[in-house]
This record gives structure tokens, sequence and C-alpha cells, in this order.
């Protein structure tokens, strides 16, 4: 005999489903509360793109603030954050995948750069309908990020070219920055103007952009990471640069007071850290942990490192920007007062006690914080 077929059992239905209107106003309810009370309340979502989102900027208007976002679905779209709506979308913005944007407040205008373009559109996000109001165009290779500088009222981009390029509101190429390498991170010193980018060398340069062609146009360089750099941002209030690293690291940085170009020499600026991966924060604009090493001898060191100054570049201002970034060390500070207010003659005696000075406080340090390799 044939066997009977199984009748076919009805789908279990979702907790949600099962749930009473009366129960999940409850449950909504409770999220909603426990939101509140831990700080995470999240009250809404705009859902505009369908790809990936890249890049954000904030942007003014009057009274109204704006949000604008670029994603790699080719499209930039607006939301107003006084309603929490959408306002507006521009498709197909870029032949590829948009990467980043930049707002600037003054000109009431955006720029964005994406994958394989090396153009970069500048558009009014008061009139966006009006599409592309021009083109930034100078860069041999992709673009890779954008910014404004509110200082000095200029567009500020980076390319795989290895240079940055600093823009006037027209669209004129004004400055061609050789970064030495493929920038990888970029911002904006807000305080002076300055630009600080990152490279693949995973070192941190501090730029002059209004620098002459004939002056060297790196002020600083920021040594201590030992991978990548993605991400520098700049805090004026404490006048600070933060980097974030594919070292597993955050370093936090002094940030370049000025545009004199007097630091031009690429120093080691990385004080406080000890020698290993697993520092999390390091101030700039000092020396660099070492070895110990044998006792100094009693003549000039060479200039590589910051504490090594030679004889004939040791004027009054390189000492007191040593004694400003050795404040932090009573016998250093008064070492050096010493070397301002010393003759000539004195002066290469006094350099060597002060490289003594700080190899004895490099081998304590290391001495204190030596941890057995596993």
């Amino acid at each position: 005999q044939p066997q009977p077929q199984p009748q076919p059992q009805p789908q279990s239905q979702s907790s949600s489903a099962r749930e009473s209107p009366s129960q999940r106003s409850a449950h909504e309810h409770e999220q909603a509360l426990m939101s509140r009370v831990t700080g995470f309340h999240r009250p809404y979502t705009l859902r505009q793109h369908k790809d990936r989102v890249s890049g954000l900027a904030c942007a003014v208007v009057g009274k109204q603030h704006l949000v604008l976002s670029v994603g790699w679905d080719l499209c930039i779209c607006a939301f107003s954050i006084n309603t929490v709506s959408f306002l507006w979308r521009l498709e197909d913005a870029h032949k590829g995948q948009i990467t980043d944007i930049a707002v600037s407040n003054e000109c009431q205008e955006f720029i964005t750069c994406a994958v394989a373009e090396s153009r970069v559109p500048v558009w009014s996000f008061t009139n966006p309908q009006k599409r592309v109001l021009r083109y930034l165009v100078g860069h041999e290779a992709e673009v890779m990020q954008c910014r404004w500088n509110p200082v000095t009222l200029q567009w500020v981009t980076s390319s795989h070219d290895n240079t940055i390029r600093t823009w006037s509101r027209e669209g004129a190429c004004l400055q061609t920055l050789d970064t030495q390498g493929e920038v990888t991170s970029m911002c904006v010193d807000l305080t002076n103007g300055l630009i600080v980018a990152a490279t693949n060398d995973h070192n941190i340069r501090v730029f002059n952009p209004d620098c002459p062609n004939t002056l060297s146009v790196v002020l600083r360089v920021y040594v201590g990471h030992e991978d990548v750099v993605n991400a520098i941002i700049h805090i004026p209030e404490t006048q600070q640069y933060v980097s974030a690293s594919w070292d597993r690291t955050i370093r936090v940085w002094r940030a370049q007071p000025d545009r004199l170009a007097r630091t031009q020499t690429h120093h080691r600026n990385l004080l406080g850290a000890a020698p290993s991966a697993h520092n999390l924060l390091s101030g700039g604009c000092g020396y660099k942990a070492s070895q110990p090493s044998p006792p100094a001898q009693a003549q000039v060191p060479s200039a590589r490192d910051v504490r090594d100054v030679s004889a004939a570049a040791a004027s009054d201002a390189v000492l007191q920007h040593l004694t400003t970034a050795m404040a932090d060390t009573a016998g250093v500070a008064a070492l050096l007062a010493g070397t301002l207010s010393s003759p000539p003659t004195a002066l290469s005696v006094r350099l060597a006690e002060l490289d003594a000075k700080l190899r004895e406080r490099d081998a304590l340090y290391l001495a204190s914080h030596a941890q057995p390799r596993t």
C-alpha cells in the first residue's frame, strides 16, 4: 500500500510575530529606556546610500546644519541635521568609487575625489543641480584625500604622485609639495594652517604651504610609528596631533607652534615612549629612547639625532628649541640654561655634557621598563 504523504507542518513564526502588540510595545519601550540610560540613543537611521559610505562632511548654511555623504555607489547625498531629513542626492557624481569629501563653509562649496581619477570636481551644496562648478586639474595620479584649509582659505589635495597640492578658491594650483612618498593620511593644522601628512615610510611630516620654493617646506618630522599611519587629527585646544596606525598604537604629538623654518632638520620627535610597539602615548619635539650606549666622549656628536647637534648649527635658536623640548627634566633644563649664557669656547663641552645626561636618562628608563621577550 502506498504510504500516506506527511502533511506539511506550518512554519514556526518568529518570536516578534508571536508577540502580542502589548508585548512588542513593552519590549520597544524597554529598549528605548536602556538606550537613554546607557547613552547610546539612536533615534534616526538614514538609508539613502545603496553601497558603502566612505566619507562624511558637515556644512553650515545660515542656521541649518547639513551632512554631506559620499559612497561607493557613486552618489553624493545631503541631509539636514536640524530636521533629520533627506534633502537631495546626486547620482553618478564620479565614474569610480568616491573616497573622500571636503567642505568649505566660507565658499559654500565642497570637493570630492574618487578611485582612478586625477582631477577633483568642485560642487556647490546650495545649488547642487548646477553640477560641477570647476575642476582642480594638476595631479598626475589618483587623488586619495582632500581637505579645506580654513586658515589660508585654500583647498588641499594629496595624490599617488607623491605630491600635495594647494589650490585657490578659483581653482588655480598655488603650491606643489614633494611628500617624499605616498600620502596615507592628512589633516590641516587649524591654528596656523600647516599641512600634516603621513607617508608610506610611516613618518609624519609638517609642511608649510606658503613657504617659498627656495626654502625647505618640511618644518618637522615625527618618527615613531612602525606601520602605516591611516588617520591624523589636530586638536587645537591642546595643540596636539593624534595619529592612528596599523601598528596597533595611537600616538599623541606636540603640534608645530608656528610656521618658522628653523626646525626644518629631520629630528626624531618622539618623547616619553618606551622602545616597543605597545606604547599608546608619546610626545613630540624631543628625542627617541635608544639602547644603552658607551659613555659619551668629550666631542660634538653628529646631527643625525635630536640630541646630537653640531657646533656649527648650535645657535641660540637651536638651544632655545632644545630647552623647550627638554623642559620635563630639571637637570637638563638647568644645563641648557647654563649653555645659553656660556661663551662660544665652552659650547662643545656643554653639548657633550648634555649628550651624557640624555644617554644616562635613556639607560635608566630602559632599565626600569625592561620586559622579558616571549
